[in-house]
């Protein structure tokens, strides 16, 4: 397992394949994170966030048995700067028990979920503070 991964300035991690990727952390800054054709992404850190998205950053999960499984802590998106995305389609699956959409002052958080069997798995999910702005949306 790596202990964290940090990816910024447009930089790309595809988990595709039936490929695995376990570390403590992810942190994207403007960068774009897809798990697709049963990927999986396993994040299982302690921290308050074992994941950020900021700065524009995006992480598409997508395709029937493509999973991010964070079973320990939050997933922050648009949590420290800009904004961050989650799209989950297609039958893909994230699992958390926390989920912030939104976080400091002036950030943006959205998360999609669209397609058949596409699946957020998750205990307490905040969307937005003062001065932040959070979107959980659902598309049939």
């Amino acid at each position: 397992m790596t202990s964290s991964i940090g990816i910024s300035a447009n930089g790309v991690l595809n988990i595709a394949s039936g490929g695995t990727v376990s570390a403590s952390s992810v942190q994207l800054s403007g960068a774009n994170l897809t798990v697709n054709g049963s990927g999986v992404l396993n994040t299982t850190g302690s921290n308050y966030f074992s994941a950020t998205l900021d700065s524009g950053a995006a992480a598409t999960i997508t395709g029937s048995g493509s999973q991010w499984n964070n079973p320990n802590t939050q997933i922050g998106v648009g949590v420290y700067s800009g904004s961050g995305s989650l799209v989950i389609q297609n039958g893909g699956a994230v699992t958390t028990p926390g989920l912030i959409l939104g976080y400091s002052s002036g950030t943006d958080g959205s998360v999609t979920i669209t397609g058949r069997g596409s699946q957020l798995v998750v205990t307490d999910c905040h969307a937005g503070s003062v001065w932040t702005w959070g979107t959980l949306v659902k598309v049939p």
